[in-house]
Protein backbone atom coordinates (compact mmCIF):
# COMPACT_ATOMS: atom_id res chain seq x y z
CA UNK A 1 0.00 0.00 0.00
CA UNK A 2 1.08 3.11 -0.40
CA UNK A 3 1.44 6.25 1.91
CA UNK A 4 -2.00 7.91 0.65
CA UNK A 5 -3.52 4.52 0.25
CA UNK A 6 -3.00 4.19 4.14
CA UNK A 7 -3.49 7.16 5.26
CA UNK A 8 -7.16 7.25 2.91
CA UNK A 9 -8.08 3.88 3.97
CA UNK A 10 -8.35 5.04 7.42
CA UNK A 11 -10.11 7.66 6.65
CA UNK A 12 -12.71 6.56 3.88
CA UNK A 13 -15.70 6.23 4.66
CA UNK A 14 -16.59 3.65 1.93
CA UNK A 15 -14.41 0.97 2.68
CA UNK A 16 -15.73 -2.20 2.61
CA UNK A 17 -18.62 -2.72 4.78
CA UNK A 18 -19.62 1.25 3.99
CA UNK A 19 -19.01 0.69 -0.02
CA UNK A 20 -21.49 -2.09 0.34
CA UNK A 21 -24.28 0.04 1.93
CA UNK A 22 -23.69 2.63 -0.52
CA UNK A 23 -23.80 0.72 -3.66
CA UNK A 24 -27.05 -0.10 -2.14
CA UNK A 25 -28.01 2.97 -1.80
CA UNK A 26 -27.57 4.00 -5.23
CA UNK A 27 -29.07 1.23 -6.93
CA UNK A 28 -32.33 2.35 -5.16
CA UNK A 29 -31.78 5.70 -6.23
CA UNK A 30 -30.86 5.04 -9.51
CA UNK A 31 -33.67 2.69 -9.91
CA UNK A 32 -36.13 4.74 -8.46
CA UNK A 33 -39.41 4.11 -7.85
CA UNK A 34 -39.04 0.44 -8.88
CA UNK A 35 -37.53 -0.52 -5.70
CA UNK A 36 -41.36 0.37 -4.00
CA UNK A 37 -43.09 -1.52 -6.49
CA UNK A 38 -41.05 -4.18 -7.26
CA UNK A 39 -43.31 -7.17 -6.64
CA UNK A 40 -46.51 -5.50 -9.31
CA UNK A 41 -44.15 -3.77 -11.64
CA UNK A 42 -41.11 -3.52 -14.09
CA UNK A 43 -39.84 -1.11 -16.18
CA UNK A 44 -41.31 0.25 -19.57
CA UNK A 45 -39.44 -0.31 -22.35
CA UNK A 46 -40.49 1.95 -24.61
CA UNK A 47 -37.87 4.67 -23.52
CA UNK A 48 -35.07 2.26 -23.61
CA UNK A 49 -36.20 -0.03 -26.64
CA UNK A 50 -36.38 0.73 -30.35
CA UNK A 51 -38.61 -2.52 -30.44
CA UNK A 52 -40.14 -2.66 -27.28
CA UNK A 53 -42.74 -5.33 -27.92
CA UNK A 54 -39.83 -7.75 -28.17
CA UNK A 55 -38.03 -6.65 -25.50
CA UNK A 56 -41.23 -6.77 -23.44
CA UNK A 57 -41.49 -10.32 -24.71
CA UNK A 58 -37.98 -11.02 -23.52
CA UNK A 59 -38.50 -9.91 -20.06
CA UNK A 60 -41.32 -12.29 -20.23
CA UNK A 61 -38.95 -15.03 -21.16
CA UNK A 62 -36.61 -14.16 -18.71
CA UNK A 63 -39.57 -14.06 -15.94
CA UNK A 64 -40.33 -17.12 -16.94
CA UNK A 65 -36.98 -19.17 -17.09
CA UNK A 66 -36.02 -17.44 -13.37
CA UNK A 67 -39.37 -18.65 -11.95
CA UNK A 68 -39.11 -22.05 -14.26
CA UNK A 69 -35.55 -22.99 -12.89
CA UNK A 70 -36.30 -22.10 -9.04
CA UNK A 71 -39.76 -24.31 -9.52
CA UNK A 72 -38.12 -27.03 -11.22
CA UNK A 73 -34.78 -27.28 -8.55
CA UNK A 74 -37.36 -28.39 -5.81
CA UNK A 75 -39.70 -30.48 -7.86
CA UNK A 76 -38.06 -31.25 -11.01
CA UNK A 77 -34.00 -31.14 -10.17
CA UNK A 78 -32.72 -33.70 -12.51
CA UNK A 79 -35.01 -32.65 -15.34
CA UNK A 80 -34.60 -29.18 -15.24
CA UNK A 81 -34.24 -28.18 -18.75
CA UNK A 82 -37.70 -29.80 -19.38
CA UNK A 83 -39.81 -26.57 -19.38
CA UNK A 84 -43.40 -26.64 -19.65
CA UNK A 85 -43.41 -23.99 -22.98
CA UNK A 86 -43.34 -25.24 -26.33
CA UNK A 87 -44.88 -28.61 -25.18
CA UNK A 88 -44.07 -31.18 -26.35
CA UNK A 89 -40.54 -30.26 -27.45
CA UNK A 90 -37.84 -31.85 -25.18
CA UNK A 91 -35.13 -29.15 -23.77
CA UNK A 92 -37.39 -26.16 -24.17
CA UNK A 93 -35.18 -24.15 -21.13
CA UNK A 94 -32.08 -24.73 -23.72
CA UNK A 95 -34.16 -23.18 -26.41
CA UNK A 96 -32.52 -19.87 -24.72
CA UNK A 97 -30.65 -19.01 -21.92
CA UNK A 98 -30.76 -20.89 -18.73
CA UNK A 99 -29.78 -18.31 -15.60
CA UNK A 100 -28.85 -21.36 -13.37
CA UNK A 101 -26.17 -18.93 -11.60
CA UNK A 102 -28.63 -16.47 -10.80
CA UNK A 103 -30.73 -19.56 -8.50
CA UNK A 104 -29.08 -18.16 -5.18
CA UNK A 105 -30.56 -15.32 -5.74
CA UNK A 106 -33.99 -15.84 -7.70
CA UNK A 107 -34.38 -19.13 -5.69
CA UNK A 108 -35.41 -18.14 -2.22
CA UNK A 109 -37.11 -15.26 -3.28
CA UNK A 110 -39.79 -17.60 -5.62
CA UNK A 111 -39.76 -19.80 -3.70
CA UNK A 112 -41.36 -17.23 -0.61
CA UNK A 113 -43.62 -15.38 -2.84
CA UNK A 114 -44.02 -17.01 -5.68
CA UNK A 115 -44.02 -14.04 -7.64
CA UNK A 116 -42.21 -13.42 -10.98
CA UNK A 117 -42.51 -10.00 -11.32
CA UNK A 118 -40.78 -9.30 -7.93
CA UNK A 119 -38.55 -12.63 -8.54
CA UNK A 120 -36.94 -10.51 -11.72
CA UNK A 121 -36.50 -6.98 -10.23
CA UNK A 122 -34.69 -8.11 -6.98
CA UNK A 123 -32.51 -10.41 -9.20
CA UNK A 124 -31.75 -7.70 -11.62
CA UNK A 125 -31.05 -4.92 -8.91
CA UNK A 126 -28.97 -7.57 -7.00
CA UNK A 127 -26.87 -8.42 -9.98
CA UNK A 128 -26.31 -4.46 -10.52
CA UNK A 129 -25.02 -4.24 -6.66
CA UNK A 130 -23.01 -7.22 -7.00
CA UNK A 131 -21.47 -5.81 -10.19
CA UNK A 132 -20.60 -2.64 -8.43
CA UNK A 133 -19.27 -4.06 -5.38
CA UNK A 134 -17.32 -6.43 -7.57
CA UNK A 135 -15.22 -3.91 -9.35
CA UNK A 136 -14.68 -2.34 -6.05
CA UNK A 137 -12.63 -5.28 -4.53
CA UNK A 138 -10.86 -5.72 -7.82
CA UNK A 139 -9.49 -2.08 -7.78
CA UNK A 140 -9.05 -1.73 -4.47
CA UNK A 141 -6.77 -4.57 -4.32
CA UNK A 142 -5.16 -3.68 -6.78
CA UNK A 143 -4.49 0.17 -6.64
CA UNK A 144 -4.33 -0.08 -2.86
CA UNK A 145 -7.44 2.53 -2.78
CA UNK A 146 -10.51 1.79 -1.83
CA UNK A 147 -11.45 5.59 -2.92
CA UNK A 148 -10.76 4.24 -6.35
CA UNK A 149 -12.35 1.20 -6.00
CA UNK A 150 -15.52 2.93 -5.29
CA UNK A 151 -15.32 5.41 -8.26
CA UNK A 152 -14.35 2.07 -10.26
CA UNK A 153 -17.58 0.10 -9.13
CA UNK A 154 -19.82 2.96 -10.18
CA UNK A 155 -18.54 4.12 -13.63
CA UNK A 156 -19.04 -0.23 -14.09
CA UNK A 157 -22.36 -1.03 -12.73
CA UNK A 158 -24.22 2.27 -12.88
CA UNK A 159 -24.34 2.39 -16.57
CA UNK A 160 -26.17 1.69 -19.62
CA UNK A 161 -24.89 -2.00 -19.91
CA UNK A 162 -25.12 -2.89 -17.12
CA UNK A 163 -27.64 -1.33 -14.14
CA UNK A 164 -29.56 1.18 -16.46
CA UNK A 165 -30.53 -1.82 -19.11
CA UNK A 166 -32.83 -3.68 -16.70
CA UNK A 167 -34.81 -5.21 -19.22
CA UNK A 168 -32.18 -7.66 -20.19
CA UNK A 169 -30.91 -9.62 -17.57
CA UNK A 170 -29.25 -11.99 -19.78
CA UNK A 171 -26.42 -10.27 -21.00
CA UNK A 172 -25.75 -7.63 -18.18
CA UNK A 173 -25.42 -10.72 -15.58
CA UNK A 174 -21.72 -9.98 -15.55
CA UNK A 175 -21.30 -9.58 -12.01
CA UNK A 176 -18.54 -12.09 -10.95
CA UNK A 177 -16.30 -11.27 -13.98
CA UNK A 178 -14.23 -8.56 -12.24
CA UNK A 179 -13.69 -10.46 -8.81
CA UNK A 180 -13.05 -13.92 -11.25
CA UNK A 181 -9.91 -12.11 -12.32
CA UNK A 182 -9.10 -10.77 -8.51
CA UNK A 183 -9.55 -13.90 -7.31
CA UNK A 184 -7.02 -15.60 -9.93
CA UNK A 185 -4.27 -13.32 -8.93
CA UNK A 186 -4.74 -13.56 -5.12
CA UNK A 187 -4.23 -17.62 -5.51
CA UNK A 188 -1.41 -17.08 -8.26
CA UNK A 189 -0.09 -14.76 -5.28
CA UNK A 190 -0.54 -17.38 -2.69
CA UNK A 191 -1.97 -20.49 -3.08
CA UNK A 192 -4.41 -20.42 -0.45
CA UNK A 193 -6.76 -23.60 -0.50
CA UNK A 194 -10.02 -20.71 1.01
CA UNK A 195 -8.88 -18.33 -2.13
CA UNK A 196 -8.87 -21.73 -4.36
CA UNK A 197 -12.49 -22.59 -3.33
CA UNK A 198 -13.61 -19.31 -3.78
CA UNK A 199 -12.61 -19.04 -7.28
CA UNK A 200 -14.11 -22.41 -7.93
CA UNK A 201 -17.41 -20.86 -6.55
CA UNK A 202 -17.52 -17.64 -8.16
CA UNK A 203 -16.37 -18.87 -11.69
CA UNK A 204 -19.00 -21.80 -11.36
CA UNK A 205 -22.15 -19.03 -10.58
CA UNK A 206 -20.72 -16.71 -13.23
CA UNK A 207 -20.56 -19.31 -15.68
CA UNK A 208 -23.74 -20.86 -15.34
CA UNK A 209 -25.38 -17.41 -15.54
CA UNK A 210 -26.03 -17.12 -19.09
CA UNK A 211 -24.77 -18.68 -22.10
CA UNK A 212 -23.41 -15.50 -23.48
CA UNK A 213 -21.85 -14.69 -19.86
CA UNK A 214 -20.15 -18.16 -19.68
CA UNK A 215 -18.38 -17.49 -23.18
CA UNK A 216 -17.14 -13.88 -21.96
CA UNK A 217 -15.71 -15.59 -19.18
CA UNK A 218 -13.91 -17.99 -20.92
CA UNK A 219 -12.54 -15.04 -23.07
CA UNK A 220 -11.61 -13.48 -20.27
CA UNK A 221 -9.70 -16.67 -18.57
CA UNK A 222 -7.99 -16.80 -21.41
CA UNK A 223 -6.45 -13.30 -22.06
CA UNK A 224 -5.72 -13.18 -18.59
CA UNK A 225 -4.02 -16.61 -17.72
CA UNK A 226 -1.00 -16.30 -19.69
CA UNK A 227 -0.17 -13.64 -17.06
CA UNK A 228 -1.79 -15.13 -14.04
CA UNK A 229 0.60 -18.69 -14.25
CA UNK A 230 3.80 -16.11 -14.81
CA UNK A 231 3.03 -14.33 -11.55
CA UNK A 232 2.10 -17.70 -9.75
CA UNK A 233 5.81 -18.69 -11.12
CA UNK A 234 7.46 -15.39 -9.59
CA UNK A 235 5.54 -16.05 -6.40
CA UNK A 236 6.32 -19.96 -5.82
CA UNK A 237 3.40 -20.86 -6.43
CA UNK A 238 2.15 -23.72 -8.26
CA UNK A 239 0.64 -23.67 -11.84
CA UNK A 240 -2.35 -25.61 -10.90
CA UNK A 241 -3.26 -23.56 -8.02
CA UNK A 242 -4.84 -20.98 -10.47
CA UNK A 243 -5.90 -23.35 -13.13
CA UNK A 244 -7.54 -26.27 -11.34
CA UNK A 245 -10.08 -24.50 -9.62
CA UNK A 246 -10.85 -22.90 -13.38
CA UNK A 247 -11.12 -26.62 -14.88
CA UNK A 248 -13.32 -27.76 -12.13
CA UNK A 249 -15.22 -24.84 -12.81
CA UNK A 250 -16.22 -25.70 -16.63
CA UNK A 251 -17.53 -29.13 -15.22
CA UNK A 252 -20.98 -27.48 -14.21
CA UNK A 253 -21.69 -26.51 -17.96
CA UNK A 254 -20.18 -29.56 -19.10
CA UNK A 255 -23.67 -31.09 -17.23
CA UNK A 256 -26.02 -28.32 -18.88
CA UNK A 257 -24.29 -28.83 -22.61
CA UNK A 258 -26.01 -31.68 -22.51
CA UNK A 259 -29.53 -29.78 -23.27
CA UNK A 260 -28.04 -27.51 -25.87
CA UNK A 261 -26.29 -30.21 -27.87
CA UNK A 262 -29.81 -32.30 -28.34
CA UNK A 263 -31.20 -29.23 -29.29
CA UNK A 264 -28.56 -28.17 -31.64
CA UNK A 265 -28.24 -31.94 -32.93
CA UNK A 266 -32.16 -31.46 -33.52
CA UNK A 267 -31.54 -29.13 -36.04
CA UNK A 268 -33.14 -26.20 -33.98
CA UNK A 269 -30.29 -23.97 -33.62
CA UNK A 270 -28.62 -22.20 -36.51
CA UNK A 271 -25.42 -24.40 -38.72
CA UNK A 272 -21.92 -22.90 -38.77
CA UNK A 273 -22.99 -21.72 -42.47
CA UNK A 274 -25.80 -19.92 -41.00
CA UNK A 275 -24.46 -18.46 -37.89
CA UNK A 276 -21.67 -16.94 -39.99
CA UNK A 277 -24.30 -15.49 -41.82
CA UNK A 278 -25.74 -13.74 -39.16
CA UNK A 279 -22.31 -13.17 -37.14
CA UNK A 280 -21.99 -10.79 -40.40
CA UNK A 281 -24.98 -8.69 -40.40
CA UNK A 282 -24.55 -8.06 -36.28
CA UNK A 283 -20.93 -7.68 -36.32
CA UNK A 284 -20.40 -3.58 -35.40
CA UNK A 285 -17.53 -1.17 -36.69
CA UNK A 286 -14.37 -0.38 -34.78
CA UNK A 287 -16.05 2.96 -34.72
CA UNK A 288 -19.01 1.81 -33.12
CA UNK A 289 -17.72 0.22 -30.34
CA UNK A 290 -15.34 3.36 -29.77
CA UNK A 291 -18.00 5.20 -29.07
CA UNK A 292 -19.81 3.11 -27.26
CA UNK A 293 -16.93 2.76 -25.00
CA UNK A 294 -16.72 6.91 -24.83
CA UNK A 295 -20.03 7.11 -23.60
CA UNK A 296 -19.94 4.35 -21.45
CA UNK A 297 -16.48 5.44 -19.53
CA UNK A 298 -17.66 9.18 -19.79
CA UNK A 299 -14.82 11.53 -20.35
CA UNK A 300 -13.38 11.77 -16.87
CA UNK A 301 -13.54 7.72 -17.03
CA UNK A 302 -11.50 7.90 -20.24
CA UNK A 303 -9.12 10.42 -18.81
CA UNK A 304 -8.23 8.50 -15.98
CA UNK A 305 -8.14 4.96 -17.98
CA UNK A 306 -5.28 6.69 -20.03
CA UNK A 307 -3.95 7.62 -17.13
CA UNK A 308 -4.36 4.42 -15.07
CA UNK A 309 -2.89 2.30 -18.36
CA UNK A 310 0.26 4.56 -18.50
CA UNK A 311 1.04 5.78 -15.47
CA UNK A 312 -0.54 3.65 -12.31
CA UNK A 313 1.18 1.98 -9.65
CA UNK A 314 1.04 -2.01 -9.79
CA UNK A 315 2.37 -5.48 -9.59
CA UNK A 316 4.04 -6.65 -12.09
CA UNK A 317 1.51 -8.24 -14.93
CA UNK A 318 -1.10 -7.04 -13.97
CA UNK A 319 -1.10 -3.70 -16.36
CA UNK A 320 -0.60 -6.33 -19.62
CA UNK A 321 -3.02 -8.64 -17.97
CA UNK A 322 -5.86 -5.60 -17.93
CA UNK A 323 -4.93 -4.91 -21.34
CA UNK A 324 -5.14 -8.35 -22.56
CA UNK A 325 -8.41 -8.33 -21.28
CA UNK A 326 -9.31 -5.49 -22.94
CA UNK A 327 -7.77 -6.47 -26.62
CA UNK A 328 -9.99 -9.91 -26.49
CA UNK A 329 -12.85 -7.90 -25.64
CA UNK A 330 -12.69 -5.25 -28.27
CA UNK A 331 -11.78 -8.01 -31.11
CA UNK A 332 -14.64 -10.20 -30.20
CA UNK A 333 -16.58 -7.78 -30.22
CA UNK A 334 -15.80 -6.97 -33.64
CA UNK A 335 -17.75 -9.93 -34.78
CA UNK A 336 -16.42 -10.65 -38.55
CA UNK A 337 -14.93 -7.58 -38.90
CA UNK A 338 -11.61 -8.17 -37.26
CA UNK A 339 -9.82 -9.64 -39.87
CA UNK A 340 -6.98 -8.28 -41.33
CA UNK A 341 -7.83 -6.40 -44.66
CA UNK A 342 -6.72 -7.82 -48.36
CA UNK A 343 -6.49 -11.54 -46.41
CA UNK A 344 -8.83 -14.60 -46.10
CA UNK A 345 -7.57 -15.32 -42.64
CA UNK A 346 -11.10 -16.37 -40.35
CA UNK A 347 -11.97 -13.56 -37.81
CA UNK A 348 -11.26 -14.66 -34.12
CA UNK A 349 -14.80 -14.88 -33.57
CA UNK A 350 -14.95 -17.45 -36.67
CA UNK A 351 -12.25 -19.15 -35.85
CA UNK A 352 -13.58 -19.67 -32.62
CA UNK A 353 -16.54 -20.98 -33.86
CA UNK A 354 -15.01 -23.62 -35.35
CA UNK A 355 -13.22 -25.28 -32.61
CA UNK A 356 -15.88 -24.66 -29.17
CA UNK A 357 -19.36 -26.22 -29.77
CA UNK A 358 -21.92 -23.44 -29.60
CA UNK A 359 -19.46 -20.43 -29.88
CA UNK A 360 -21.14 -20.01 -33.36
CA UNK A 361 -24.54 -19.53 -32.39
CA UNK A 362 -23.63 -16.32 -30.45
CA UNK A 363 -25.56 -13.65 -32.61
CA UNK A 364 -24.67 -10.43 -30.83
CA UNK A 365 -20.74 -10.45 -30.74
CA UNK A 366 -20.91 -6.58 -29.38
CA UNK A 367 -21.71 -8.05 -26.00
CA UNK A 368 -18.39 -9.14 -25.29
CA UNK A 369 -17.45 -5.98 -25.18
CA UNK A 370 -18.06 -5.66 -21.77
CA UNK A 371 -14.53 -7.18 -21.24
CA UNK A 372 -13.04 -4.05 -22.19
CA UNK A 373 -15.29 -2.45 -20.66
CA UNK A 374 -13.98 -3.61 -17.30
CA UNK A 375 -10.49 -3.23 -18.47
CA UNK A 376 -10.57 0.46 -19.09
CA UNK A 377 -13.02 1.06 -15.78
CA UNK A 378 -10.40 -0.55 -13.65
CA UNK A 379 -7.39 1.81 -15.44
CA UNK A 380 -9.67 4.15 -14.25
CA UNK A 381 -10.11 3.70 -11.06
CA UNK A 382 -5.97 2.48 -11.42
CA UNK A 383 -5.24 6.42 -12.52
CA UNK A 384 -7.22 7.75 -9.92
CA UNK A 385 -5.46 6.51 -7.44
CA UNK A 386 -2.59 7.48 -9.07
CA UNK A 387 -3.40 11.13 -9.00
CA UNK A 388 -4.51 11.00 -5.53
CA UNK A 389 -1.20 9.65 -4.37
CA UNK A 390 0.28 12.96 -6.60
CA UNK A 391 -1.88 15.23 -4.81
CA UNK A 392 -0.54 13.38 -1.23
CA UNK A 393 2.64 13.89 -1.82
CA UNK A 394 2.56 17.47 -3.06
CA UNK A 395 -0.53 18.78 -0.25
CA UNK A 396 -0.82 15.71 2.11
CA UNK A 397 -2.37 17.98 5.30
CA UNK A 398 -4.99 19.14 2.93
CA UNK A 399 -5.22 15.85 0.67
CA UNK A 400 -6.10 13.62 3.59
CA UNK A 401 -8.71 15.98 5.30
CA UNK A 402 -10.73 16.59 1.89
CA UNK A 403 -9.76 13.72 -0.76
CA UNK A 404 -12.19 11.05 0.62
CA UNK A 405 -15.18 13.17 0.18
CA UNK A 406 -13.52 14.61 -3.20
CA UNK A 407 -13.86 11.27 -4.59
CA UNK A 408 -16.63 10.32 -3.36
CA UNK A 409 -18.13 13.38 -5.24
CA UNK A 410 -16.17 12.32 -8.31
CA UNK A 411 -18.12 8.94 -8.28
CA UNK A 412 -21.51 10.18 -7.54
CA UNK A 413 -20.87 12.87 -10.47
CA UNK A 414 -20.09 10.07 -12.87
CA UNK A 415 -23.06 7.85 -12.13
CA UNK A 416 -25.24 11.14 -12.22
CA UNK A 417 -24.00 11.60 -16.03
CA UNK A 418 -24.57 8.34 -16.55
CA UNK A 419 -28.35 8.03 -15.75
CA UNK A 420 -30.16 9.69 -18.28
CA UNK A 421 -33.93 8.51 -17.38
CA UNK A 422 -34.38 8.90 -13.98
CA UNK A 423 -37.18 8.43 -12.41
CA UNK A 424 -37.68 5.59 -14.15
CA UNK A 425 -41.20 4.69 -16.43
CA UNK A 426 -42.98 1.42 -15.20
CA UNK A 427 -45.09 -0.54 -16.61
CA UNK A 428 -48.17 -1.90 -14.85
CA UNK A 429 -47.96 -5.46 -13.32
CA UNK A 430 -47.92 -7.52 -16.19
CA UNK A 431 -49.78 -10.47 -13.73
CA UNK A 432 -52.57 -8.39 -13.17
CA UNK A 433 -54.12 -8.35 -16.59
CA UNK A 434 -57.20 -10.14 -17.70
CA UNK A 435 -55.57 -12.46 -20.30
CA UNK A 436 -53.82 -13.57 -16.83
CA UNK A 437 -56.64 -14.26 -15.09
CA UNK A 438 -57.11 -16.81 -17.10
CA UNK A 439 -54.35 -18.68 -16.10
CA UNK A 440 -55.30 -17.80 -12.50
CA UNK A 441 -58.29 -19.94 -13.07
CA UNK A 442 -56.47 -22.53 -14.59
CA UNK A 443 -54.52 -22.59 -11.57
CA UNK A 444 -57.55 -22.44 -8.89
CA UNK A 445 -59.33 -24.83 -10.37
CA UNK A 446 -58.45 -27.05 -13.21
CA UNK A 447 -57.00 -30.35 -13.52
CA UNK A 448 -53.98 -30.26 -14.91
CA UNK A 449 -53.38 -30.87 -18.89
CA UNK A 450 -51.46 -29.27 -21.85
CA UNK A 451 -53.22 -25.47 -22.60
CA UNK A 452 -53.04 -23.55 -25.54
CA UNK A 453 -53.66 -20.13 -25.60
CA UNK A 454 -55.01 -17.89 -28.37
CA UNK A 455 -53.71 -16.52 -30.79
CA UNK A 456 -50.78 -17.71 -31.46
CA UNK A 457 -48.27 -14.89 -33.32
CA UNK A 458 -48.86 -15.31 -37.26
CA UNK A 459 -46.40 -11.97 -37.71
CA UNK A 460 -43.73 -10.37 -36.19
CA UNK A 461 -45.64 -7.21 -36.52
CA UNK A 462 -48.69 -7.89 -34.64
CA UNK A 463 -48.08 -6.46 -31.15
CA UNK A 464 -50.75 -8.10 -29.57
CA UNK A 465 -50.32 -11.69 -30.93
CA UNK A 466 -46.65 -11.50 -29.69
CA UNK A 467 -47.53 -9.88 -26.29
CA UNK A 468 -50.55 -12.66 -25.69
CA UNK A 469 -47.52 -14.88 -26.51
CA UNK A 470 -45.68 -13.67 -23.58
CA UNK A 471 -48.14 -13.48 -21.39
CA UNK A 472 -49.05 -16.88 -21.80
CA UNK A 473 -45.89 -17.87 -20.59
CA UNK A 474 -45.80 -15.51 -17.71
CA UNK A 475 -49.58 -17.01 -16.70
CA UNK A 476 -48.01 -20.10 -16.89
CA UNK A 477 -45.78 -19.94 -13.67
CA UNK A 478 -49.39 -20.12 -12.15
CA UNK A 479 -49.85 -23.36 -12.96
CA UNK A 480 -46.78 -24.83 -14.56
CA UNK A 481 -49.29 -26.88 -16.60
CA UNK A 482 -47.99 -27.89 -20.06
CA UNK A 483 -47.95 -24.60 -22.46
CA UNK A 484 -48.35 -24.93 -26.16
CA UNK A 485 -46.88 -21.53 -26.90
CA UNK A 486 -43.45 -20.15 -26.08
CA UNK A 487 -41.21 -17.19 -27.37
CA UNK A 488 -37.50 -17.79 -27.97
CA UNK A 489 -35.38 -16.47 -31.22
CA UNK A 490 -35.15 -20.47 -32.44
CA UNK A 491 -38.68 -22.24 -31.62
CA UNK A 492 -38.66 -25.66 -32.57
CA UNK A 493 -40.22 -27.04 -35.08
CA UNK A 494 -43.08 -29.04 -32.69
CA UNK A 495 -44.16 -24.92 -32.25
CA UNK A 496 -44.01 -24.28 -35.92
CA UNK A 497 -46.59 -26.85 -36.39
CA UNK A 498 -48.95 -25.96 -33.53
CA UNK A 499 -49.32 -22.45 -35.01
CA UNK A 500 -50.03 -23.85 -37.69
CA UNK A 501 -52.98 -26.34 -36.09
CA UNK A 502 -54.01 -23.16 -34.20
CA UNK A 503 -54.42 -20.51 -36.63
CA UNK A 504 -57.17 -23.09 -38.22
CA UNK A 505 -59.05 -23.63 -34.87
CA UNK A 506 -61.74 -23.96 -34.62
CA UNK A 507 -62.07 -26.13 -37.40
CA UNK A 508 -62.84 -29.86 -36.05
CA UNK A 509 -59.75 -31.13 -38.22
CA UNK A 510 -56.88 -29.07 -36.39
CA UNK A 511 -58.92 -29.47 -32.81
CA UNK A 512 -58.63 -33.82 -33.96
CA UNK A 513 -54.56 -33.36 -34.72
CA UNK A 514 -54.05 -31.21 -31.33
CA UNK A 515 -55.71 -33.56 -29.39
CA UNK A 516 -53.57 -36.74 -31.34
CA UNK A 517 -50.46 -35.15 -31.24
CA UNK A 518 -50.58 -32.98 -28.29
CA UNK A 519 -53.36 -34.89 -26.00
CA UNK A 520 -54.55 -30.97 -25.68
CA UNK A 521 -56.24 -30.28 -22.58
CA UNK A 522 -57.30 -26.15 -22.19
CA UNK A 523 -57.80 -23.64 -24.52
CA UNK A 524 -57.64 -19.93 -23.63
CA UNK A 525 -59.11 -17.89 -26.27
CA UNK A 526 -58.43 -13.85 -25.72
CA UNK A 527 -61.60 -12.88 -28.54
CA UNK A 528 -60.45 -9.21 -27.58
CA UNK A 529 -57.37 -9.46 -29.79
CA UNK A 530 -58.91 -11.96 -32.04
CA UNK A 531 -60.34 -11.27 -35.69
CA UNK A 532 -64.01 -9.91 -35.18
CA UNK A 533 -66.83 -12.64 -35.29
CA UNK A 534 -64.58 -14.91 -33.46
CA UNK A 535 -66.80 -15.37 -30.40
CA UNK A 536 -69.42 -16.16 -32.59
CA UNK A 537 -67.29 -18.69 -34.38
CA UNK A 538 -66.57 -20.37 -31.14
CA UNK A 539 -69.73 -20.22 -29.88
CA UNK A 540 -71.35 -22.44 -33.19
CA UNK A 541 -67.68 -24.64 -32.59
CA UNK A 542 -69.76 -25.50 -29.19
CA UNK A 543 -72.43 -27.79 -30.67
CA UNK A 544 -69.97 -29.38 -32.74
CA UNK A 545 -66.65 -30.06 -30.89
CA UNK A 546 -65.72 -31.78 -27.57
CA UNK A 547 -65.74 -28.91 -26.22
CA UNK A 548 -66.69 -26.99 -23.14
CA UNK A 549 -66.87 -23.06 -22.17
CA UNK A 550 -65.25 -23.88 -18.31
CA UNK A 551 -64.73 -20.09 -17.98
CA UNK A 552 -65.43 -16.56 -19.25
CA UNK A 553 -63.81 -13.63 -17.82
CA UNK A 554 -64.17 -10.38 -19.75
CA UNK A 555 -63.80 -11.77 -23.18
CA UNK A 556 -61.61 -14.45 -22.69
CA UNK A 557 -63.02 -18.02 -22.51
CA UNK A 558 -61.28 -21.31 -20.94
CA UNK A 559 -62.36 -24.20 -22.98
CA UNK A 560 -62.13 -27.89 -21.57
CA UNK A 561 -61.42 -30.01 -24.41
CA UNK A 562 -62.34 -33.72 -24.21
CA UNK A 563 -59.92 -35.29 -26.57
CA UNK A 564 -61.45 -39.06 -25.38
CA UNK A 565 -63.98 -38.33 -28.08
CA UNK A 566 -61.36 -38.40 -30.86
CA UNK A 567 -59.44 -41.26 -30.16
CA UNK A 568 -61.99 -43.45 -31.14
CA UNK A 569 -61.70 -42.47 -35.12
CA UNK A 570 -58.95 -41.35 -37.38
CA UNK A 571 -58.76 -37.57 -38.19
CA UNK A 572 -61.27 -36.52 -40.76
CA UNK A 573 -58.46 -34.64 -42.76
CA UNK A 574 -54.78 -33.66 -42.00
CA UNK A 575 -53.52 -30.43 -42.55
CA UNK A 576 -50.07 -30.63 -44.08
CA UNK A 577 -47.33 -30.34 -41.86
Amino acid sequence: MTQFSEKISRRVPYDIPSSAMGYALIVIVISWPLATSAGTAIVDPTEWATAPVFTIIDVELLMWILSWTAHALLTQPLEIFQGNIFHPAPDSLAFSEHLLGLLPVSGPIFWTTENPVLTYNVTTLAVVWMSAFSMFLMVRSFSGSAAAGFFAGCLFAFGGNVSLDFLRLHTSAIHFYPLVLLLMWVVAETGRKRAMIALFIIASLQALSGVYVAFGLGALSIAALPFVLAHARRSGQSAWAPLLPLILATLPLGIIAGAYLRVRSAGFLPDPIESVALLNSTSPRAGFLFQTLADELTVVGIILSITGMMFGRLTIGIRPCLVAVGIMGFTLALGTNATLPGTNFPSLTELLGSIIPGFSAMRAPMRFLYLTQLSLTAFAGIGLARLASIAMARWPARTTRFAPYALLLVSLSVVAAKVDHWPLTLSDDPLAEIYVGSHRWLAEYADPGPVLDLPVPSSSVRNAELRSNGRAMLGSTLHWFPLLNGYTGHPPESYLRTKELARRLPQTAALQMLCVERQIRWIVVHHGILPPGSETDWKIAESRLPINAAHKLGKDTIYEVDCLSFMEKPPESSPSS
